[in-house]
């Protein structure tokens, strides 16, 4: 959808800005390796608690890593999805600057959620009746 609107270039500098962004933040400072071994054990660690060298190796640890990872791509999508408002950032600019152009969906939200709250009571509505 980027591609379409914007281009295959443009598309490329915002995914290379955030790569490189989310590098410099969580890569480069070890912050994304730190998390990982805080709550997966190292071998060494594993090896030195004599009894539990097993335990969670297999099904435990490894889903930890997984919810890690998603945890990271979320971010990285996250600092995706920023620098991709920047990218419209200028045209916002620009037609809020033009000359007869307003905000005029306020009163057509009003209405519209006047309409939404026309069939539901309130809670003060149940309580005073």
């Amino acid at each position: 959808m980027v591609v379409s609107y914007l281009g295959k270039e443009k598309d490329a500098e915002i995914r290379h800005t955030a790569t490189a962004w989310f590098d410099r933040l969580f890569v480069r400072t070890g912050v994304k390796d730190r998390v990982y071994r805080y709550f997966i054990p190292s071998e060494h660690e594993r090896q030195s608690s004599i009894g539990f060298q097993d335990i969670g190796r297999e099904n435990l640890f490894p889903f930890i890593a997984a919810r890690i990872q998603v945890l990271w791509d979320s971010v990285y999508q996250s600092m995706r999805r920023f620098f991709l408002m920047l990218a419209w950032w200028p045209a916002i600019l620009i037609l809020t600057k033009l000359p007869g152009f307003r905000l005029r969906g306020w009163r057509f939200l009003e209405a519209f959620q006047h309409e939404i709250h026309q069939g539901i009571p309130t809670v003060e509505a149940q309580v005073a009746g």
